[in-house]
């Protein structure tokens, strides 16, 4: 299995080894490769300098995050599987826009590739492994921010 930092490589680069390997035949899950910070996943900083002790703002920002941002990554995940282009770098921007107020850079940088793929139409063999990445990333961020609004009522 190829154990290699992302951070090192870069992201396209790093998704070209995986590709090479998985089309050797490796078993490579690109998710147990990706170097994922240890510490908290979201920054909540933005949203709470925008809304300075508002709770409650702060709280429906978030909710409208896990409420709309996973019909989004369904649009995209759709949109890959169709090769539409033009839909899915549409989706990925929608999305980019959302995700921005959250505090995840790495999420910021997954879509905006993606939508840079689907604008030059080129690296389309490396779509599906970002999505999938975009997606299972998003998860984790989703259980984080429950977690903080239960946890803080942000």
């Amino acid at each position: 299995m190829l154990v290699i930092g992302l951070q090192k490589i870069g992201l396209v680069s790093f998704l070209y080894l995986i590709t090479k390997e998985r089309q050797a035949g490796a078993d490579t899950n690109i998710l147990n490769l990706i170097d994922m910070p240890e510490k908290k996943l979201v920054d909540l900083t933005y949203i709470r300098s925008i809304a300075p002790g508002n709770t409650a703002f702060q709280h429906t920002l978030i909710n409208e995050f896990l409420l709309h941002t996973p019909s989004i990554i369904a649009e995209i995940k759709k949109n890959s599987k169709a090769n539409d282009w033009n839909k899915m770098k549409a989706a990925a921007h929608k999305l980019k826009g959302s995700i921005s107020y959250v505090g995840t850079p790495f999420l910021i940088q997954s879509v905006a590739e993606i939508e840079l793929y689907c604008h030059q139409q080129e690296h389309a063999h490396l779509i599906p492994a970002l999505v999938d990445q975009l997606d299972n990333n998003c998860q984790k961020v989703y259980t984080e921010l429950a977690t903080e609004l239960k946890k803080r009522n942000v």
